[in-house]
């Protein structure tokens, strides 16, 4: 591993990134020079002239995305080159699309951008014409005929922003899925959406996607996306977790129907009937014998199962069935190939997980209810253990710069946890703090004396706090929980405890849409609870959440299948698994879970960790260096006097 020292003069920037930056500070409005930022950037276009490995932690309030935009599309230029920015979110896809690229435009000239998305994102104008008025809700058919008939870019986003959360699902019905594809033979190839889009990103210098489609693009073998030169991923600390869904298998007892019912109607066949409506009783029938035998829940499989034979072969039957169909046009030939890909590589996934064929892998079943008719829903998992080698064989071996950067990758101010996970070595490497004030800004509080989870009393206690926390906010809060039957508990028992004025203003997870409840909390205020998919990617600035309750140290659950496997993994090989994967994984959770208090240089606030262990062991230390050195408090009248104070200083007339 190869670091550079942190800079302490900008006369020790590069002479092009000054430049570039100079450029910005005259054209951006309030732009503040940043250290870290430059320092960043430099480094960034150190390993674009070097093709190196560039690993930076960035604190928030750096300005990271400009630190790579600025060199990253300056390099791209410069030397007629094709760049891939992959985001996690959506939220910052189109940050940088439609707020910081029109500036990086405004400093180098203007230069071809798109935003990249899945080919299920796009209208399947054949899938359309496939479909009759009757296989849809007549309201749902007008609504969509009168979209297809004047839209341009013929996006699943585009069609949501005029449906209903329940008409937006009927999209899947004409999504394009490219395993299924007719190709150069569909008919409707010249006026393809999805090819469209695709031609525009050949024509771009720089292409915006999310980490799913860089994956997806990994998976077959780079057959998605252009040719690209340099790829900074951003937002690296979900790199894992994306590359653990794609190279695992994930069956349900709903695919194969659902396939089915495509190849019925692309190929309508008489001669075709009886193998697909044998292979769908077969299918009924194992699923429901896996729901039988496990049972509602998530359970570990650890030994081969004994059924899906009868299943396995009714595929064959359908395969041989396919390969000898007689069909009529160059486009159901090409279809018909598609099919035989399709079932093949179902069974052979089917076959991996019953037989359990694929090592260092982890496999589970997963039962719950459903809406649909049969009432229950099955889920087949394997995921690897290790995905380090599947990175290294797909991506990392490529001679090109890549840069990753998260303002959470380090645990105790290392980079080496992560970096292990994901199989990254000879990298270069950063980590660079935030520029915001925290020790004034924001106050730690953690009960004095506290009720440990798992101990009884433990949701009596949460509630208790919670409700103090939330009054002393004036219901400006975001409490943040490990599992959704606390958070339901909890919030039931809050509830009842608060004023009238505060409870209409509590919301929760899953009663609305994510951005739903967001855009509610910033633009009307409230107090969110939320579990795993609010730990992250939340921007919330300004007084709309001044306190961010955190309810429990975010540990994995023990009893989650890889979890339960990697520890086993870790203990074969003399290793502690709590020192080396359960804390380093909670400390980065909790990392991530913090950072969504202060966004801004102005922001202040109160975190509060109600979990006392954090104080009471050993293992408290290495959250508490992994964290910005504040000041931690464990009275409640400290917390009012904190947030007072600071009401005052940022709205003087606050005292009248």
């Amino acid at each position: 591993m190869a670091s550079y020292r942190p800079h302490t003069e900008v006369a020790l920037i590069s002479p092009t990134v000054r430049e570039l930056f100079a450029k910005l500070s005259h054209i951006f409005p309030n732009y503040k020079e940043r250290m870290g930022q430059l320092e960043l950037a430099d480094h960034i276009e150190s390993a674009l002239e070097t093709s190196s490995k560039l690993v930076i932690e960035a604190g928030t309030g750096i300005g990271k995305t400009f630190a790579y935009l600025l060199p990253v599309v300056n390099w791209v230029l410069d030397n007629g080159k094709v760049g891939v920015i992959a985001t996690f979110t959506k939220t910052l896809q189109h940050q940088i699309l439609h707020h910081d690229i029109p500036w990086v435009k405004r400093v180098l000239g203007d230069f071809t951008v798109s935003l990249a998305v899945g080919a299920n994102n796009y209208l399947c104008l054949r899938r359309w014409n496939k479909l009759s008025a009757g296989e849809l809700p007549p309201r749902i058919y007008e609504k969509l005929s009168k979209w297809i008939a004047t839209t341009d870019t013929g996006l699943r986003e585009e069609f949501e922003s005029i449906a209903t959360k329940l008409e937006a699902t009927y999209f899947d019905e004409i999504a394009k899925i490219p395993e299924l594809c007719a190709g150069k033979k569909c008919k409707f190839r010249d006026m393809c959406y999805y090819e469209r889009a695709k031609r525009v990103w050949r024509q771009s210098n720089l292409i915006i996607l999310n980490h799913h489609l860089l994956f997806a693009d990994l998976k077959i073998g780079g057959a998605l996306l252009p040719h690209y030169d340099v790829l900074v991923i951003d937002e690296a600390h979900n790199l894992e977790s994306v590359a653990v869904e794609y190279f695992g298998i994930r069956l349900t007892n709903f695919q194969l129907p659902y396939n089915l019912r495509l190849l019925i109607r692309d190929l309508p066949y008489h001669e075709l009937v009886p193998i697909v409506t044998k292979v769908e009783s077969t299918n009924t029938q194992l699923f429901h014998e896996i729901a039988t035998s496990f049972g509602y829940g998530t359970h570990r499989v650890t030994a081969p199962l004994r059924m899906g034979t009868m299943l396995l072969d009714t595929l064959d039957e359908l395969i041989n069935a396919l390969k000898e169909l007689q069909v009529n046009t160059p486009e159901e030939h090409e279809l018909k190939s598609r099919y035989i890909m399709r079932f093949d590589s179902w069974r052979y996934e089917l076959s991996c997980f019953m037989e359990q064929t694929l090592t260092a892998t982890v496999y589970w079943v997963e039962v719950r209810s459903s809406t649909r008719r049969d009432g229950v829903k099955v889920e087949l998992h394997t995921a690897p253990l290790d995905i380090a080698p599947h990175l290294r064989e797909s991506l990392w071996q490529r001679d090109i710069p890549i840069i990753f950067t998260s303002a959470t990758l380090a645990v105790d101010n290392n980079l080496g946890y992560w970096k292990s996970t994901v199989g990254l070595d000879n990298t270069v490497d950063l980590v660079l703090p935030s520029p915001f004030d925290y020790y004034h800004n924001m106050l730690v509080y953690v009960p004095k004396y506290g009720v440990e989870p798992d101990q009884p009393g433990y949701l009596e206690f949460v509630a208790n706090e919670v409700t103090k926390l939330i009054k002393l906010s004036h219901g400006k809060a975001l409490v943040l929980f490990t599992n959704l039957d606390t958070m339901d508990k909890v919030y039931s028992l809050t509830l009842s405890r608060l004023p009238a004025t505060l409870q209409q203003t509590l919301m929760k997870q899953g009663d609305r849409s994510r951005t739903g409840l967001l855009t509610s909390m910033q633009e009307l205020g409230g107090v969110l609870f939320g579990a795993d998919t609010y730990w992250q990617g939340i921007d919330l600035p300004g007084p709309s959440l001044v306190m961010l309750i955190i309810t429990r140290l975010p540990f994995k659950v023990p009893d989650s299948p890889i979890v339960q496997a990697k520890i086993e993994l870790l203990q074969s090989q003399g290793d502690n698994p709590f020192w080396k994967y359960q804390l380093p994984q909670a400390i980065m959770k909790l990392r991530q879970g913090v950072g969504r208090l202060i966004r801004r240089e102005s922001d202040y606030g109160v975190v509060a960790i109600l979990d006392t262990r954090i104080m009471a062991r050993p293992y408290g230390k290495k959250f508490w260096r992994s964290l910005p050195k504040v000041k931690v408090t464990h009275s409640i009248e400290e917390v009012y006097y904190f947030l007072q104070s600071k009401e005052r200083s940022t709205n003087p007339q606050a005292d009248g």
